[in-house]
């Protein structure tokens, strides 16, 4: 696809209309600007480069280091009170079983829709589709509404649930590494690094890119489950916007 301005004039030097790629990594980061240009290329059609979608791709970025240190700071917590996570329980697409939690088995659920999903946009060439799934899944699904649900499994006092912890604590690592590996395409160089601190610096290969891309698998896309957690989001999409009137 030709890359055009966004007034959608040609991009040339002899116009000066030219964006120098060198320039915009280094303001915005080459994984940044790598996911806008996915992100842009639908089939067909010139990328109308824009410099905002490219400092939104940043703050993406910038997401997911955040959600990466909620994540570790959590296993140094476990690791405190004796709960240890087995790396071989890291690599594959997570599991849920029916006694799990709820936000446990949604989460299960929306990462094995979003893979099949990213895996159909690749095979039809729609890398755009594929970037915009993995988009709204980590930042909304997963950083958004996961964390700040689980935050309140992981209670690492004297009288927890060890069990229970392990637990909310064992799938939340699943599901990060398994996202990890579904954004490696698109941000290649920030899912590498995080995905060697997942293992503490001892991974299963030599690079994230040499793993298995993950596949979604349909048994574990639960339509109930999915319903439930759009009732509870949209009721507390509700109680805040009434907080924010009342206030």
């Amino acid at each position: 696809a030709l890359i055009r301005d966004a007034n959608r004039e040609k991009m040339s030097k002899t116009k000066g209309n030219v964006v120098d790629p060198i320039d915009i990594i280094q303001r915005f980061g080459t994984d940044a600007v790598r996911f806008t240009l996915a992100s842009m290329a639908s089939p067909g059609t010139d990328i109308a480069f824009n410099i905002a979608r490219t400092e939104g791709y940043r703050a993406f970025a910038n997401k997911i280091w955040n959600a990466a240190r909620f994540l570790f700071m959590n296993v140094d917590r476990a690791a405190k009170v004796g709960i240890f996570i087995d790396p071989a329980a890291l690599g594959k697409m997570p599991e849920a079983e029916q006694s799990a939690p709820l936000e446990a088995r949604w989460i299960v659920a929306e990462l094995h829709a979003t893979a099949a999903k990213v895996n159909q946009s690749l095979e039809n060439y729609r890398y755009d589709d594929a970037a915009n799934t993995i988009y709204q899944f980590f930042w909304g699904s997963f950083c958004d509404w996961y964390l700040e649900i689980v935050k309140l499994r992981l209670d690492f006092s004297e009288t927890a649930d060890k069990a229970a912890t392990k637990a909310a604590l064992t799938t939340l690592l699943q599901v990060f590494e398994a996202s990890l590996r579904l954004l490696s395409p698109f941000m290649p160089f920030l899912t590498e690094e995080l995905w060697h601190a997942v293992y503490d610096g001892n991974p299963p290969a030599k690079s994230i890119a040499l793993t298995r891309y993950p596949q979604g698998d349909e048994l574990q896309v639960n339509d109930a489950v999915l319903i439930d957690i759009s009732v509870l989001q949209s009721l507390i999409a509700e109680v805040r916007a009434l907080r924010k009137e009342i206030s």
